[in-house]
């Protein structure tokens, strides 16, 4: 089902699971968002689907965007690929936590070039 969101505000939330239909209404929220610092999306059931691009694009919309917890969900490395292609040209992200998200290779999404 879907679930309520908080006021996106500066500070910290976190969100209840959302899987693919909440990640992409954050998505749409993060792409105008231009308060909130910190997102909290661990142990949202987060793979690598129909979400994650929207999400990377979000990404490159957003200026304001500090940290964003991505821990425990299933990206993989495609979904990280995915979502580094949208940090590439964010400036504003300083804590990325992609930790227990089956990403295999970790190494690959810190250069410059991204190949999926």
């Amino acid at each position: 089902g879907y679930h309520r969101l908080p006021p996106a505000t500066t500070g910290y939330h976190r969100l209840p699971p959302t899987g693919d239909t909440g990640i992409t209404a954050i998505a749409a929220m993060l792409s105008t968002n231009r308060t909130l610092e910190t997102l909290n999306l661990d142990n949202n059931d987060i793979h690598c689907g129909p979400a994650t691009p929207v999400l990377a694009d979000a990404l490159v919309a957003n200026e304001n965007l500090k940290v964003l917890k991505l821990s425990h969900n299933r990206l993989g490395d495609q979904g990280a690929a995915i979502l580094a292609l949208g940090l590439q040209t964010n400036q504003t992200i300083e804590v990325l936590d992609l930790t227990f998200n089956r990403v295999i290779e970790p190494d690959r999404y810190r250069g410059e070039r991204i190949e999926i």
